[in-house]
Parts: C-alpha cells; sequence; structure tokens
C-alpha cells in the first residue's frame, strides 16, 4: 500500500470538493444578477 498516492488521492479528492462548491456558488450568483 503506497502512502504517499493514497494521501494524494484524498487532496485531489478535496480539491475537487471545493471546485465543484465554487462552480455552484458562481452559478447561484450569475443566476441571481439576472433576475
Amino acid at each position: 500500500m503506497d502512502t504517499t498516492s493514497d494521501c494524494r488521492l484524498i487532496q485531489f479528492r478535496k480539491q475537487k470538493k471545493l471546485f465543484l462548491i465554487a462552480e455552484a456558488m458562481f452559478h447561484v450568483k450569475q443566476t441571481v444578477m439576472q433576475e
């Protein structure tokens, strides 16, 4: 079991989660501005 790749995978998942949240917030801001 390679622990370094495991840590990298966890960090990648965290970054992906943060990116998805940021993207969702951006879409919400755009829809609010359009109305």
